[in-house]
């Protein structure tokens, strides 16, 4: 029996890309989104636009009407620019003086965010084992756990007000604190908790998992393996929605969290930085996507295989 090596080469090299259908997802929603972001940018001038579209030329003269295909055009210039310093990872200075590259600054704001983020899924994840295992209790359930899984980001809002101007106190200067808030207020936890019950009940009802446990042998040590998977998958299909409470929190600190959400909001609304508005968006467009994308991965091509 003869094999044809290069059919087994080319189904190899499809199930290489298969795997980096997440990351080519990806980058395809980030170049969409990226040049309508660059249109904004674009009609965000208030004057003349020189070479570089994020340099603001104030001037009061009457800019020249010009054809939606021109404009167009102007657009996909600015934008090609951008895209090839981005291949050479040169996006620009952030600031003249003390010295900074975008680069390192969005880089250093997102390892913020991302530690943010990883503290609220480890405090999630504990409080979900612990709701699981106590929902069965029905007064624990009704007076405990049911109160903590409605609280919303309203109620933490209110709190954090009343806390700064009332009491004089700092509301997200922590880490720990932080992480809490972003667990709970954004219904994350409610959730989280929701989907890792079901997911545990539906695993623990299994065929392979009931016959090894009249086997004598232990259901958690066999279901190990799903479960993991499920907790991967649940926990990056969920990241997107911690990144849109996160950039709330850091709003709302006022600058105590200094993360990617507070950049964007500082660079684009406040100090008008119109490089680093646009660098640290579209980074954040990418993480969010590529979370996304990998979670409906593993949903589809590896959770049920199993």
């Amino acid at each position: 029996m003869n094999i044809n090596i290069p059919i087994l080469r080319n189904i190899n090299n499809i199930r290489i890309l298969n795997y980096l259908s997440p990351l080519f997802k990806s980058l395809l929603t980030v170049a969409i989104i990226s040049y309508l972001l660059m249109c904004l940018v674009y009609f965000s001038h208030i004057g003349p636009i020189g070479n570089d579209i994020f340099q603001q030329k104030f001037s009061y003269q009457e800019l020249p009407n010009k054809s939606f295909i021109t404009v167009q055009g102007e657009i996909i210039i600015h934008y090609i620019n951008w895209i090839n310093s981005a291949l050479h990872l040169d996006f620009g200075q952030a600031y003249s003086y003390p010295p900074t590259s975008v680069l390192s600054l969005v880089g250093s704001k997102i390892f913020i965010s991302s530690k943010l983020i990883f503290f609220s899924l480890l405090i999630a994840l504990a409080l979900s084992i612990i709701i699981i295992i106590l929902r069965k209790y029905k007064l624990i359930n009704e007076i405990i756990i049911e109160p903590l899984l409605s609280i919303s980001f309203t109620h933490i809002l209110v709190t954090i007000i009343v806390c700064k101007i009332i009491f004089d106190i700092k509301i997200g200067s922590s880490m720990f604190t932080a992480s809490l808030i972003l667990c709970l207020g954004s219904g994350f936890l409610s959730d989280f908790s929701y989907l890792l019950y079901k997911e545990y009940e539906n695993i623990m009802s299994k065929d392979y998992a009931i016959f090894a446990e009249f086997s004598g042998f232990s259901k958690l040590l066999f279901t190990l393996k799903e479960m993991t998977i499920s907790l991967i998958s649940i926990s990056t299909s969920r990241i997107p929605i911690l990144f849109g409470g996160m950039i709330i929190l850091e709003i709302a600190s006022q600058g105590s969290l200094e993360g990617v959400g507070y950049l964007i909001w500082d660079s684009g609304f406040v100090n008008q930085n119109l490089r680093v508005f646009y660098s640290a968006t579209v980074f954040s467009i990418f993480i969010t996507s590529f979370f996304f994308f990998l979670a409906d991965f593993i949903d589809r091509k590896i959770l049920l295989k199993n």
